[in-house]
């Protein structure tokens, strides 16, 4: 009899409470494939470059592809999106001052002409221009201490600090 009155209890007290996302507004929507009126059939085209050995990560910024690659004599790759033709390459691989060694991530930052790489053997973020020939970075933040690996860059523009 003491479960059966605590169960009632509990359902009663469920009933008549809203969750966390219901009081922000929110709603929960169950849906299956049933619910997609409309199949697609997904199209590609394969494109070859011989530049680029072992692609590793794509991004896109203001029309153009940049491609990072782990076993090429340069780490990034420019494309232009819509003719898919290769611009230009940087990053050139190596530990030096200028160059740049195994890019792990990329991000767009917050400049229209600029993107952002991150070496996780360098222990850097480096920032790239995507309209110079230049195949050094524009700008470079080292890492100190034992920090080993950055998940994300995360930009803030100074007026947010």
């Amino acid at each position: 009899m003491k479960r059966f009155v605590y169960m009632i209890f509990l359902v009663f007290l469920s009933c008549g409470k809203e969750t966390q996302n219901q009081q922000k507004g929110y709603h929960e929507v169950d849906f299956g494939f049933e619910d997609f009126k409309e199949a697609a059939e997904l199209k590609s085209k394969k494109y070859l470059f011989k530049e680029i050995l072992v692609p590793h990560h794509v991004l896109y910024k203001s029309g153009k592809l940049i491609v990072s690659s782990l076993s090429s004599s340069e780490q990034l790759f420019i494309i232009d999106a819509e003719t898919m033709k290769l611009e230009s390459s940087k990053g050139k691989s190596g530990q030096g001052p200028d160059e740049i060694f195994e890019p792990w991530r990329m991000d767009k930052g917050l400049n229209d002409s600029t993107f952002w790489v991150y070496s996780i053997s360098g222990k850097e973020f480096s920032e790239f221009s995507l309209s110079d020939d230049s195949y050094s970075p524009q700008k470079k933040i080292k890492q100190s201490g034992d920090f080993f690996q950055s998940l994300s860059m995360n930009w803030l523009e100074k007026d947010q600090i």
